[in-house]
């Protein structure tokens, strides 16, 4: 699971990138702001975020990932004050809690993944979702397409789906590797090189994403990474 956390004091930060990391994978933005840069390129599977008020509201970050991103992925807050009507609005506007920062590791690590899992039970994960035409059966790893039957390795099918979850947006290949692969910083060269362009030659191939009769292709973006498009008429593609 990906995780975006905000929060300022660096101690906390710290200490929730100790208790995350071992099972996922973090990404921790010292303000709200600093994660709005970031939701315009790439979104998450979990929001944890402090409460505050400064510069760009909680709130606003919240209502941003419901309403402009359509995104129902949960939103936990964390507090340093409890206020009862403070909870009550964070609730109303679709964050899955609100707790005090006090709150036991333990306790803290159970709620993230009971949130985790209510959320995935409500949005059909495992169920087959559609992409531009594009079925997804997560369950066993197959793409279909015109009426054709894709098999996919764990890694591709893991890679295209991220793409389109990520539909016309820039991914970094830093990013793409970190998403799917999730390793180090030390082993990150090897892989750009070799493993992430690898898989990108199959899925244009076997998804047909670099076809002149395709609707969607996978393009190239110099010095950055790839962006899954849309294709207009007179096949050619939109990069807005």
């Amino acid at each position: 699971m990906e995780i975006a956390v905000v929060e300022s004091d660096l101690l906390v930060a710290s200490a929730l990138i100790d208790l995350l990391c071992p099972r996922h994978r973090v990404y921790c933005f010292v303000s709200n702001s600093a994660l709005m840069n970031e939701l315009t390129k790439t979104n998450y599977d979990f929001y944890i975020m402090e409460w505050t008020t400064q510069c760009i509201h909680s709130l606003d970050v919240l209502r941003f990932i419901r309403e402009k991103l359509f995104s129902p992925d949960p939103v936990l807050f964390l507090v340093n004050n409890f206020l009862e009507c403070e909870m009550i609005e964070a609730l109303d506007a679709g964050a899955d809690d609100y707790l005090h920062k006090s709150i036991k590791a333990d306790i803290f690590l159970a709620k993230v993944e009971a949130i985790y899992r209510r959320a995935n039970a409500q949005n059909g994960y495992g169920s087959v979702k559609e992409f531009h035409g594009y079925q997804f059966d997560p369950a066993e790893r197959i793409v279909r397409y015109s009426n054709e039957q894709i098999v996919l390795s764990v890694k591709q099918f893991e890679l295209a789906y991220y793409f389109f979850n990520n539909f016309q947006r820039p991914l970094s290949r830093k990013q793409l590797v970190l998403a799917v692969w999730g390793r180090n910083q030390s082993e990150l060269n090897t892989l750009l090189s070799r493993t992430l362009d690898v898989h990108i030659r199959c899925l244009r191939q076997k998804l047909k994403l670099d076809s002149r009769t395709s609707h969607v292709k996978l393009v190239a973006i110099h010095g950055y990474g790839y962006k899954l498009i849309r294709v207009v008429q007179d096949n050619w593609p939109e990069l807005r």
